[in-house]
């Protein structure tokens, strides 16, 4: 009786020992691709900012991306200095590397869950109306990091768009007027949400 049990437990337990045994199996093998493209972004940084980004990365086993990013950013809508009353701007530009674990990637519709993390710098930029040109009242560097959530879509099969939505959190800004006693912007002035549609090319 005990032997039919025992039995009746191995059979019974076949369909899971076979099933990991695939899973093993197809953890061994692997499959690579690659992309790079190009973005577009909306976010705040004081007032209504727009950006481009570029990346371009491999994908393992069509699961897990790892890459590099750059991204540039300007205000559209400009400042008002408090001293001049000029129109002012910030301009800045921030890279490193991201990592995006994706779900379902051969499904139509997907979904993608980016962390980046990198450095970058920003400035001041005032327009000097007696010279016609802009002017760098200060810059600083800053660390950036951003996680997000992208849903992608399979377009053709070189080809894939994401529309994705992010938080921005960076290290303070520290600018200030030539003087040096008074900060122009807030230090957490970067820290904000951030949508964005990209285009991708590869071998996915």
């Amino acid at each position: 009786m005990r032997f039919c049990s025992v039995l009746l437990l191995v059979f019974l337990s076949l369909p899971v020992i076979a099933s990991d045994s695939i899973r093993v199996s197809k953890w061994k093998q692997y499959n690579m691709g690659a992309f790079s493209g190009f973005g577009f972004n909306y976010l705040e940084a004081g007032r209504e900012a727009i950006g481009l980004n570029l990346q371009g990365g491999i994908i393992y086993n069509r699961w897990l991306t790892i890459g590099v990013q750059g991204n540039i950013f300007f205000t559209i809508n400009p400042l008002t200095d408090r001293y001049t009353n000029d129109d002012a701007s910030l301009l800045g530009g921030y890279g490193g590397l991201f990592v995006a674990p994706t779900i379902y990637s051969n499904a139509l519709v997907h979904a993608s869950f980016p962390v980046f993390a990198g450095y970058g710098s920003v400035s001041y930029e005032m327009y000097d109306t007696s010279d016609a040109a802009n002017r760098v009242e200060n810059s600083d560097g800053f660390w950036v990091f951003e996680p997000g959530l992208e849903l992608e879509l399979n377009l053709m099969k070189f080809i894939r768009i994401a529309v994705g939505g992010y938080y921005r959190y960076c290290g303070n800004v520290n600018l200030y007027y030539e003087n040096g006693s008074e900060k122009i912007v807030p230090s957490n002035i970067l820290n904000n949400f951030s949508v964005s549609v990209r285009l991708r090319f590869g071998k996915f």
